[in-house]
């Protein structure tokens, strides 16, 4: 899309989303990026469900696994899958992705606190739990 002539240059559109005047852009562009990891995700029903050239006949008429075609098809699924985590990683990023991210959709903080404590006192003749 942005190849086309009059749209804006990459750099530009990452400036926008990088500045605060922008927001509701920033929104449409989340959303667009959302549509398209959709779209990806029935891609990739669609090459998984079309067995349609996974075997042929050979020469005596003998019944062959593809097996270029069933490769081809894994890496179209798997590079479907990556790219479609990347672009909607709550939706369909793996499960520990998800649930390691904070409310802004990135890492997380975590704060603690230790607190130091002296033991008790026990006399050798004291009994402990």
């Amino acid at each position: 899309m942005l190849a086309r002539p009059g749209m804006p240059s990459k750099s530009m559109v990452m400036r926008w989303l990088a500045d605060e005047r922008y927001i509701e852009f920033r929104d449409q562009y989340a959303c667009a990026r959302e549509d398209l990891a959709d779209k990806l995700a029935d891609e990739i029903l669609q090459i998984a469900d079309d067995g349609s050239k996974d075997t042929f006949l050979d020469a005596n008429g003998n019944v062959k696994v593809n097996h270029d075609v069933i490769a081809r098809a894994r890496l179209q699924i798997d590079a479907r899958k990556w790219l479609a985590s990347k672009l909607a990683p709550k939706k369909y990023g793996d499960r520990g992705q998800r649930e390691n991210s904070g409310v802004s959709h990135g890492s997380m903080q975590v704060k603690s606190t230790v607190t130091f404590v002296h033991p008790p006192n026990w006399d050798e003749d004291s009994e402990v739990d």
